[in-house]
C-alpha cells in the first residue's frame, strides 16, 4: 500500500513501453475517425443548407447548428488534443498558446480561479 499512495506505480504505468504503444495507437485511430467525422460533418452542413432553403424548416437550423458545433471539435479540439501528446514541437506551441491566453484574459478572470489552474 506504500507504493501506492506515493503514486510510483502510477508513473511506472504511463511509461511502460506496452502502454505508450496503445495509446499512441488509440490517438491514431481517433484522428483518423476524426477526419472521417470532419468528411461527414461537411457533407451534413451542405445538405441541411440545401434543404433549408428548398423548404425553409427551422429543423435544418437545428441541424445546422449542431454539426457546426461539431465541426469544430473534429476539426480543432480533438485532433489538438491527440497530436499534442505525440510531437513535443506541439506541446510547446501549446504552452505557448495557454500562456497568451491567459494574458489576453487575465483581466476577465478571478483571482481565486487563476490560483486553482496554477
Amino acid at each position: 500500500s506504500g507504493n501506492v499512495s506515493n503514486g510510483h506505480n502510477f508513473t511506472q504505468c504511463y511509461e511502460d513501453p506496452s502502454f505508450t504503444i496503445f495509446q499512441y495507437t488509440t490517438d491514431d485511430l481517433l484522428l483518423a475517425a476524426s477526419m472521417a467525422s470532419t468528411v461527414f460533418n461537411v457533407l451534413v452542413i451542405f445538405c441541411a443548407v440545401k434543404l433549408f432553403k428548398r423548404s425553409g424548416d427551422t429543423m435544418h437550423l437545428f441541424i445546422l447548428n449542431m454539426t457546426v458545433g461539431d465541426l469544430i471539435l473534429t476539426v480543432f479540439c480533438h485532433p489538438n488534443e491527440l497530436l499534442i501528446r505525440k510531437h513535443t514541437f506541439l506541446q510547446k506551441v501549446e504552452l505557448c498558446f495557454h500562456a497568451v491566453t491567459v494574458f489576453l484574459f487575465e483581466p476577465f478572470i478571478d483571482d481565486d480561479e487563476l490560483k486553482m489552474k496554477a
